[in-house]
């Protein structure tokens, strides 16, 4: 092992002018002033970036990562506000 932190991405993306399509811009954004404030930690190497609607150009925040955390709204047939977690594929 290189004793280094993992390198970790919390990516939100979406649209803020399109309601809930915003939502992963907009928890990217509030836990990142929770943090600033000392409300709330992430782990060592983790990088908070608010994607918004950039599509490819976001792979370079991805590269090299080891881990990454997705957050966007989805159509899943559920009720508004549902948390789903999706793997892989």
């Amino acid at each position: 092992m290189s004793g280094r932190a993992p390198s970790i991405v919390v990516l939100g993306v979406g649209n803020v002018l399109r309601g809930d399509d915003g939502v992963g811009v907009h928890v990217v954004r509030s836990l990142e002033a929770r943090v600033l404030r000392g409300r709330a930690t992430v782990p060592p190497g983790t990088r908070l970036v608010d994607g918004g609607t950039l599509g490819i150009e976001l792979l370079a925040w991805l590269a090299g990562a080891d881990a990454a955390v997705i957050v966007d709204a989805a159509r899943l047939g559920a009720a508004p506000g549902t948390v789903a977690v999706l793997h892989d594929d």
